[in-house]
C-alpha cells in the first residue's frame, strides 16, 4: 500500500537535516576564523594596546600625565596624546598665574606613558619629571629651562631653549 501523501506528489522530505546540515557549516567556519584569531591575532592586539591605547587611536585626547602647581601660581603639566601619525606627542605645559600659556614639545614620536610624577626637587627650584622610563627630564622654574637628567644630575648638556609662548591671556 502507498501512502497517501506520496501519491500526490508531495514527498515527505524531512527540512531538519538541511538546517543542522546549515548549523554545523556556520559552526565549522566560526572555529575556522576564531582560533586563528584568539591563538595568533588577538595576542599581538593585546601586546600592543600596551604600547597603544587603542581609544587614543580613535580620539586622540589629550591626557595629563602628572601636574604640579607652584606656589606662586603656575601650574606645570605632562601631557600626553595620540598624535595620528606615529606614536605618541609627550609635552610639556606651563600656565603661569596670569593665564598666559607656554609649551615645550619632549618627544614627538615617545611610547604610551601610563604613569609619571612631578616633584620639587629639596633646592626648590628644580622640578623632576618622572616618567618610570628613561628619560627623565627637569624643569629649571628660575628661567623655564628643560632638559634631561642623567642618572641624578642637574646640568644636562642638551637642554632646550624654555618654554615658548603659545596663548597670552590678554
Amino acid at each position: 500500500m502507498h501512502s497517501t501523501e506520496h501519491e500526490s506528489g508531495t514527498d515527505n522530505v524531512d527540512p531538519l537535516p538541511e538546517a543542522k546540515h546549515r548549523s554545523h557549516l556556520l559552526r565549522n567556519v566560526l572555529i575556522v576564523i576564531l582560533i586563528p584569531f584568539l591563538l595568533f591575532i588577538a595576542p599581538i592586539l593585546v601586546w600592543l594596546s600596551y604600547y597603544v591605547n587603542p581609544i587614543d587611536v580613535v580620539l586622540a585626547n589629550e591626557h595629563i600625565l602628572a601636574e604640579y602647581e607652584l606656589e606662586n601660581g603656575d601650574v606645570v603639566s605632562l601631557i600626553q596624546f595620540w598624535n595620528r601619525v606615529d606614536f605618541y606627542t609627550t609635552k610639556l605645559k606651563r600656565i603661569d598665574s596670569e593665564g598666559n600659556l607656554y609649551e615645550q614639545d619632549l618627544d614627538g614620536d615617545d611610547a604610551k606613558i601610563w604613569h609619571a610624577t612631578i616633584t620639587l626637587d629639596p633646592n626648590g627650584y628644580v622640578l623632576n619629571v618622572d616618567t618610570n622610563r628613561p628619560p627623565a627630564y627637569w624643569i629649571d622654574t628660575s628661567l623655564w629651562r628643560v632638559g634631561l637628567a642623567h642618572v641624578g644630575e642637574y646640568d644636562s648638556p642638551d637642554p632646550w631653549n624654555g618654554l615658548s609662548k603659545v596663548k597670552s591671556s590678554k
